[in-house]
């Protein structure tokens, strides 16, 4: 197992099993993106974001009401929750209700008081990976 020493997560670091699992995973932190949409021109660290990604420029995945094109069917059935106003996930805790099943895990992160996406550098704690990310990218790499 090789590991990421720039997310720690709960005490553990994240692990990848391979070397080219480990090459893939370091673009994201250099913005190594490689990988080029012939039609926007967008990159993509990997050819599996690039393909997925392909898909929005076509019509496979296109909303009925808005003509949004997804990357997969499963995105196009989220998406049309923003129309519908579907929130099929509910919080047994507060009864608050999410369109997104990742979003209802995030908000009980925050009823049991758990940040475990931690910073290296200075142990900043966030209850999502994503806002770690973006600490790291306006705090730490900004002055790099």
């Amino acid at each position: 197992m090789l590991s990421c020493a720039v997310y720690y997560t709960g005490g553990n670091s994240f692990e990848v099993t391979s070397k080219a699992d480990s090459n893939d995973h370091s673009r994201l932190h250099t913005r190594d993106n490689q990988y080029t949409c012939m039609q926007c021109e967008k990159r993509f660290s990997s050819p599996g974001s690039l393909y997925g990604h392909m898909n929005t420029h076509s019509d496979k995945h296109k909303c009925t009401e808005c003509g949004r094109c997804c990357e997969s069917n499963s995105a196009l059935t989220v998406h049309r929750r923003i129309h519908s106003g579907e929130k099929p996930y509910k919080c047994q805790v507060c009864k608050k209700a999410f369109s997104k099943n990742g979003n209802l895990g995030v908000h009980m992160k925050f009823h049991r008081g758990v940040k475990p996406f931690k910073c290296l550098v200075c142990n900043k704690s966030s209850f999502r990976s994503c806002d770690l990310r973006r600490h790291i990218r306006q705090v730490h790499m900004k002055s790099a």
